[in-house]
């Protein structure tokens, strides 16, 4: 698993592509395979 640093830095460089295809957090936090919450609290 990577480190929290590792998942903030991958969520913050990520966020661009998903406002550019309109992705929504729920949908984005399935595909990481975690909890809306949990993706919120990782982008923060």
């Amino acid at each position: 698993m990577m480190k929290k640093h590792s998942l903030n830095h991958l969520g913050l460089w990520l966020l661009p592509e998903l406002d550019r295809r309109d992705i929504q957090l729920r949908e984005f936090a399935h595909l990481l395979g975690t909890t809306s919450l949990g993706l919120s609290d990782l982008l923060l």
